[in-house]
């Protein structure tokens, strides 16, 4: 006994019962091929979408490096702060001070057409848009995103650059090509990257050991020459040492910068 689907059968005067279907057999490989060919494709769309998503926040790293350097022309070659006064923790409400206003966050978007951090107070949930700039498309955003009482950023400043409580000038930088200014950051629903890295705070300042490597591994730097790249999180021109970023004192070697001055890096 043959099962038959579709039109079923269909007595022809000279041949017999036929049928114009498929068997079920018929119908169980095209659907095994189907499969195949989707485990095939799946994974493909994935790493597409993926690096979408990476070059679409590489363009947005290259827009404060832009920034970065409107904003130095217009201040005395001063680096704008990284984070407020006399604490680490941006909250909405100190985003709004105007003691803050020459927070990175709040001083170089209207120079590059954005709105600053301060004028999302109001709809927290505009902050994590695209638009915005401020936040990674890869990046996990925290739930719910709005009703927090601090914004939660992916993308940060690199925290070593104040020394003494006092920006660096642009120009005091000793390598600039490789001195990171702006990394991509944890965010707090996110997975560490490397077990030594600090508990990721999504808060404007990061250092190396909140570095993330959302994108398959890798993350988004702006050096101080205004230049983005995109990185792996273990530099093989580097070594890391508890989830610090170590120059190398290989002669000639290409290292990743934290310090303006170039000293090592002892803290976190």
């Amino acid at each position: 006994f043959e099962w038959r689907c579709m039109k079923g059968f269909r007595r022809h005067p000279q041949l017999g019962s036929r049928s114009d279907g498929f068997t079920l057999i018929e119908l169980l490989v095209v659907i095994a091929i189907i499969a195949i060919l989707a485990g095939m494709l799946l994974p493909a769309l994935a790493r597409a979408k993926g690096s979408a998503l990476r070059i679409s926040c590489l363009n947005q790293q290259k827009q404060w490096g832009l920034g970065l350097m409107l904003y130095t022309e217009d201040n005395l070659d001063y680096l704008p702060r990284e984070k407020p006064f006399s604490q680490d923790q941006l909250t909405w409400l100190q985003a709004q001070s105007t003691n803050n206003a020459d927070l990175w966050c709040n001083a170089i978007p209207p120079r590059i057409g954005l709105r600053p951090v301060r004028d999302y107070a109001t709809n927290g949930q505009a902050f994590y848009e695209k638009a915005s700039l401020l936040t990674c498309p890869a990046a996990k955003l925290p739930v719910p995103t709005v009703r927090k009482a601090s914004p939660f950023f992916s993308l940060a400043m690199n925290s070593k650059l104040i020394r003494n409580g006092e920006p660096s000038k642009l120009s005091a930088i000793q390598m600039a090509s490789q001195t990171v200014v702006f990394t991509e950051a944890g965010m707090p629903d996110e997975l560490k990257f490397h077990p030594n890295q600090s508990a990721y705070n999504g808060q404007p300042h990061a250092f190396a050991n909140r570095f993330s490597a959302r994108h398959s591994g890798s993350g988004n730097l702006v050096f101080a020459d205004g230049h983005a790249e995109i990185h792996k999180w273990v530099d093989p021109r580097t070594k890391v040492v508890d989830g610090n970023v170590r120059r190398k004192t290989v002669p000639g070697s290409v290292d990743w910068e934290w310090l303006a001055d170039r000293t090592s890096v002892t803290s976190r």
